[in-house]
């Protein structure tokens, strides 16, 4: 039964890539059947932060001014990010154009390097639990997914550590029909994420948490995010983050 299955599927998989061929998130070319997620080319090539340098992100600062200064014990991101590069696209295809096969495979990529990264330095693997950066409830809803949610859950996967989504909520708003008549201020007010932590805070008491946000590309939301925690925690927690991608502009 189990090789039948395996036939079923391997011929399923023939004829989808025949009808809706599967395409590589950074350069939008095709994939093979044993290619996942990237080609060779820019799973090869992409601009990837190396696991024996993680701790160099003690720097890391927000590239926006923010109330508050958490401190964090290590940043793990995947990617540099920089507009319009196959690694932006790579973040973007995750974001509004992928599979849930394929945000929980990014997830796992990312997963394999923190591992990596502890059995270089020798360290234990002490993060008790993730929680993804929440997206707005509109967007989740009209997409059908969370791609932070999804890819926390291929690096919990990996690590097999418990990824919670139901600690914090995202409560901003987002309007489409009537915003080309809005100023842009305005839009961006209606935008604005508003994060919104839930009474079961107290589960991270004493935790080492580790946020997961696909993108970081000023700061400010891992910075607000960690502010909302301490405030909730009281400040018994300590933080790590995680990114699919970081832009070098919060490298100070």
């Amino acid at each position: 039964m189990g090789k039948l299955s395996r036939i079923s599927r391997y011929l399923t998989d023939r004829v989808l890539s025949l009808v809706a061929p599967r395409c590589c998130l950074a350069c939008n070319d095709w994939l093979s059947d044993k290619e996942m997620i990237l080609c060779f080319d820019c799973l090869q090539n992409l601009n990837y932060y190396s696991p024996e340098y993680y701790d160099a992100f003690s720097e890391f600062k927000p590239s926006r001014k923010v109330p508050v200064s958490p401190q964090w014990e290590h940043c793990f991101p995947l990617l540099t990010y920089s507009s319009g590069t196959p690694e932006a696209r790579f973040v973007i295809n995750i974001k509004g154009h992928s599979t849930l096969d394929q945000r929980l495979t990014a997830g796992i990529m990312l997963g394999k390097r923190i591992s990596l990264y502890y059995k270089l330095n020798g360290k234990p693997m002490d993060i008790d639990l993730i929680l993804p950066a929440p997206i707005i409830k509109e967007r989740e809803k009209r997409r059908g997914y969370s791609q932070t949610y999804d890819v926390a859950k291929g690096i919990g996967a990996e690590l097999g550590i418990e990824v919670k989504n139901d600690i914090i909520t995202n409560e901003g708003t987002e309007f489409y029909i009537r915003e080309f008549i809005m100023h842009s201020s305005d839009k961006d007010k209606l935008r604005k994420n508003r994060y919104v932590i839930n009474s079961n805070a107290e589960e991270l008491v004493g935790k080492h948490v580790l946020i997961f946000d696909d993108q970081i590309t000023s700061g400010s939301t891992i910075y607000k995010l960690c502010d909302l925690i301490q405030k909730a925690t009281k400040g018994n927690v300590r933080f790590s983050i995680a990114s699919l991608s970081l832009s070098s502009s919060c490298m100070k």
